[in-house]
């Protein structure tokens, strides 16, 4: 019995160890939060840049220039395209799909190398679609949930007005604004890692996403 119980203490702390890597972690459930009303998938298609993120030891110290694109398929469907320049890999590009669950609430999968698919729910807290973007995610882990946010711009920077109106935003939502850090936008021409890209083909997403549309 002592031997089970101390498995499980060991084997919850390596799953949050390894959540606090990719995000910020906080004790009880996820909270509800109110997403964007009258969201469209139009309204995010095309490319955003990450101005600040409250995100990951990662993102924080290892990754730069990190840029998501959405290409509508349908009213309700999405492929995704996720730039960044890591270091010391380079330039990696990630392909997935999502599909809408409800009003400003995304699902996105993604495949990962030695993973499989994985996905997370992907929330549009607040969209201006031609200026500013907030989205958030959280994962709910044993005893506690893990919080990702971004502050996204059709430009690689936000004015001063825009980014406190923005800031106010994520205090509305009760998200910490200190806690999120800047995603820096500049000396982003580099090569693609081929080795690193993560890619899934056209022919393979639509299988994919035939497959998760029948769960």
């Amino acid at each position: 019995m002592e031997k089970s119980m101390n498995f499980l203490l060991v084997a919850v702390f390596c799953v949050i160890a390894i959540h606090c890597i990719e995000g910020h972690l906080y004790f009880g459930s996820c909270p509800e939060l109110l997403t964007a009303e009258n969201f469209k998938v139009s309204d995010i298609e095309g490319t955003w840049y990450e101005i600040e993120a409250l995100g990951s030891f990662i993102e924080r110290r290892f990754t730069k220039c990190n840029s998501p694109k959405f290409i509508t398929k349908s009213e309700d469907k999405v492929n995704v395209e996720y730039s960044r320049v890591s270091w010391p890999a380079g330039r990696i590009v990630s392909k997935g799909f999502g599909k809408v669950l409800k009003d400003g609430q995304l699902e996105l999968f993604f495949s990962l190398p030695g993973v499989g698919m994985q996905s997370f729910q992907y929330h549009i807290l607040a969209i201006e679609k031609d200026s500013y973007a907030v989205a958030w995610s959280c994962t709910q882990l044993p005893l506690m949930h893990m919080q990702k946010a971004w502050i996204l711009s059709r430009n690689t920077s936000l004015d001063n007005a825009t980014l406190d109106k923005v800031h106010d935003i994520v205090e509305f939502n009760g998200l910490n604004r200190n806690s999120f850090v800047k995603v820096k936008q500049t000396n982003c021409q580099t090569g693609t890692n081929e080795d690193e890209e993560n890619l899934i083909e056209d022919e393979d997403l639509g299988s994919a996403i035939e497959n998760v549309m029948e769960r």
